[in-house]
């Protein structure tokens, strides 16, 4: 099952990178993307690599964990290099990821109060998470990497 490849993967890099303390929020965004109906179509495209390589960005994003040039950190190229992706493929799935998610959002939030974050992941998630999602249109500004 590709869900089960995805999740595979997603924790194979945490525990290679245990530092950046990824694995649950990763796992908690792919669990909440398998089970909204709209969001399962978008891991039916693509390879598992490339969706796994797009998770981690996410979370990675959200967690400001990124860093340019020759400064030491986290980057694009090396979650793409992890998953054998070129580390574009890893900006473009995590962007999928969130222009999926803030369309079911908006939807949501005219028939809930709250989010769809709220009581599917950790509570000091559900904000960073609502917040990376955006709103609107276009929602959060994305980051230049």
């Amino acid at each position: 099952m590709r869900y089960t490849h995805i999740h595979d993967l997603c924790v194979d890099f945490c525990k290679n990178h245990p530092g950046l303390d990824m694995e649950k929020p990763s796992l908690d965004l792919l669990s909440l993307i398998s089970h909204i109906p709209y969001t399962t179509k978008l891991l039916q495209r693509g390879t598992e690599a490339a969706w796994a390589s797009g998770f981690i960005y996410a979370i990675g994003q959200m967690k400001g964990l990124f860093t340019r040039g020759r400064e030491e950190g986290l980057k694009s190229s090396g979650i793409g290099d992890h998953f054998g992706v070129m580390g574009d493929v890893a900006q473009n799935r995590a962007y999928l990821i969130r222009t999926a998610l803030r369309n079911v959002k908006r939807s949501w939030e005219e028939k809930y109060e709250g989010t769809i974050f709220d009581g599917q992941v950790e509570e000091d998630w559900v904000e960073l998470m609502n917040e990376w999602v955006g709103d609107g249109i276009y929602g959060m500004r994305k980051p230049p990497w």
